[in-house]
């Protein structure tokens, strides 16, 4: 930011501050580490070896419950199989394809990274282990310019489900509106250039006849002018020669 005010600070009128988007996350504490899940697994007694199953199984609740509101109104639910494009400009076709203004709009299915956990034996113990490192599994995206969540329009809410234990929520809010950063600075910089095209216009020519009457009737010139005047009288009367003296002779 200094830096820019350094280059552009003289074309800069004012400086706004605030969010730009707000992220949230949500999660389930309890399962969020190993010992937590052991703990859970322990309670429902499923046994390690039985946790692939279990967890596909649970898997499965989640997304049908996060699928039915959209299956109940006829939503669209798509599955993207790249991140060729992006999420937001997806959910504003399907919004202006089917004249969506509030509720959901959709729901983006794609299989991404995440933070999960996996069952293997341990070399050492020759034991089942409860392992949290990196996967990929299931992830949906409720689309929706209100409500509990979705993307695009103004004010926008992005919620991101991930399907596999343990289950967390993410949620953007476009503070700024529909446009990207990108969008904003080119809107600006068009407007800029267009009050840098006016400024360059207006300049007049230099002409001191077009000042002519631009004081008229302006109460602080003529004092201005009064004082003028007395200087000059003064001055005309200093270098003026005495009245019955003639002018010395030079030989």
């Amino acid at each position: 930011m200094q830096s820019f005010l350094a280059k552009w600070g003289a074309a800069v009128l004012g400086v706004l501050h605030g969010f730009d988007r707000l992220f949230f996350r949500g999660i389930l504490r309890n399962l969020a580490y190993a010992e937590g899940l052991q703990h859970y697994l322990w309670a429902k007694r499923i046994p390690f070896k039985d946790f692939g199953q279990h967890s596909q199984q649970v898997t499965q609740q989640v997304v049908e419950a996060s699928l039915r509101h959209a299956r109940e109104t006829g939503r669209e639910i798509r599955y993207l199989n790249s991140a060729e494009h992006r999420q937001e400009d997806l959910a504003r076709a399907m919004a202006a394809r089917d004249g969506i203004t509030s509720g959901l709009i959709g729901v983006l299915q794609s299989v991404d990274s995440c933070m999960s956990f996996a069952i293997h034996k341990s070399y050492v113990t020759k034991h089942l282990e409860i392992n949290y490192r990196q996967r990929k599994c299931l992830h949906l995206s409720l689309c929706g310019p209100e409500g509990a969540g979705g993307i695009v329009l103004p004010h926008g809410v992005r919620t991101a489900i991930i399907t596999c234990i343990p289950f967390v929520d993410q949620g953007k809010v476009e503070v700024m509106g529909r446009a990207t950063l990108e969008e904003r600075v080119a809107a600006l910089e068009k407007q800029m250039g267009m009050l840098l095209a006016d400024h360059a216009g207006s300049k007049r020519p230099k002409d001191w006849r077009l000042t002519r009457g631009a004081f008229t009737g302006d109460d602080l010139m003529k004092q201005v002018f009064e004082e003028g005047r007395k200087i000059r009288e003064a001055e005309r009367k200093r270098v003026q020669p005495r009245r019955g003296k003639k002018p010395h002779a030079h030989s």
